[in-house]
């Protein structure tokens, strides 16, 4: 995804890859926990929003990245 002029991110995921993998890995049926579920990976730092969202968003317009895929982290900046 593109964000800004020079900058582009690799390895997102939209809010709706992440609640249909709650939807299909989860034994719960519950929506209510699973979405609580995907409010806490993005309250905990497990994953990030693009556009710094508090909220998490099951739309396939929001844009998410799991923290170890993240720029700037040592790891990622080696070739």
């Amino acid at each position: 995804i593109k964000r800004g002029y020079f900058n582009k991110l690799r390895k997102v995921v939209t809010g709706a890859d992440i609640a249909d993998w709650a939807n299909k890995n989860l034994s719960k049926s519950d929506d209510n926990y699973k979405r609580r579920l995907c409010q806490d990976l993005l309250d905990r730092h497990f994953i990030f929003s693009v556009n710094e969202s508090l909220e998490f968003s099951s739309e396939n317009d929001a844009y998410y990245i799991f923290q170890c895929d993240r720029p700037k982290i040592a790891i990622n900046m080696v070739f």
